[in-house]
């Protein structure tokens, strides 16, 4: 008896500390102090990097692997300049009639498209589909845009649908979240990084840039792993476009299923008689 009340005292003092040590930041909503720390820490070295790229329908596609396990990987200058500016366009419009900058102090303004509702959004999720074969985008939520204006951030959050805890009717229909998509619209003067809380991980994109990551792993659960937020902008405008993706229908998560793994040979090494195969076909069925 003597040592389960003592083995009690000492699990509660282990939880307060670690309660006290996550605190959140009262200055910066949502942010745990340990987390919003490590914004002021210097860029990931890259430890894991590799350098690869492909031929896609006469283009030359560039991409570096940031981490492996799990895989964080940047398409560099995906997106063209005249693409990026026709997206912002529609975006300047959209803040214009929502009166966008009657906003809380020091967080970013959200806005959502449809994938070909506006121009710009329509030439860059064309232009996405097109080079990266083996993922379907048109599984996925809306576009959604983030403006950093300065000293605007986000806390570290993530995609995947926890079901018994959130409504999400899309769920029901084209699964949950397995993975993120996220483009550089346009890159801050200063600060604004991207944070990999869990794993200690900050990296920067150039504008035209695009980041991948995995939200769900390979058993259809959440891969804890990569909660993310986005570090405070000290200087410029940070924007954003973000798509969301769905399970349901794609290859990764069904090759995953069945195998144990993400097989990411396909987005680094696409081979087109492999489109629309997979070793499962009636894993949703």
């Amino acid at each position: 008896m003597i040592w389960l009340t003592l083995y009690f005292l000492l699990f509660n003092k282990l939880y307060a500390n670690e309660t006290k040590e996550k605190e959140l930041d009262p200055l910066f909503e949502g942010w745990y102090k340990q987390d919003f720390q490590k914004c002021a820490q210097p860029l990931t070295k890259l430890e894991d990097y590799g350098c690869l790229s492909y031929f896609w329908n006469y283009e030359l596609v560039n991409m570096e692997l940031l981490h492996d396990d799990p895989p964080i990987i940047i398409y560099r200058d995906l997106i063209r300049k005249t693409d990026i500016n026709a997206f912002i366009a529609n975006i300047r419009d959209e803040q214009r009639k929502i009166k966008s900058n009657l906003k809380a102090l020091h967080r970013a303004t959200e806005l959502t498209f449809e994938h070909r509702a506006v121009l710009g959004a329509a030439r860059t999720f064309e232009k996405i589909s097109r080079y990266i074969p083996f993922i379907d985008f048109t599984i996925s939520d809306p576009w959604q845009v983030l403006v950093f204006d300065e000293g605007a951030h986000l806390a570290p959050r993530h995609e995947y649908i926890n079901v018994l805890s959130e409504d999400d009717k899309l769920r029901y229909k084209f699964g949950n979240r397995f993975a993120t998509f996220t483009i550089a619209l346009q890159k801050a003067m200063e600060g604004g990084e991207y944070l990999f809380s869990s794993m200690s991980r900050k990296y920067i994109m150039e504008a035209g840039d695009a980041m991948l990551w995995t939200s769900m792993d390979e058993f259809g659960g959440k891969e804890y792993k990569t909660m993310h937020g986005d570090c405070p902008v000290r200087g410029g405008e940070k924007i954003t476009a973000t798509l969301r993706l769905r399970a349901k229908g794609q290859f990764f998560p069904m090759f995953a299923a069945a195998f144990g793994y993400y097989d990411f040979a396909m987005l680094v090494r696409p081979n087109v008689k492999y489109l629309g195969m997979t070793p499962i076909d009636d894993w949703w069925k």
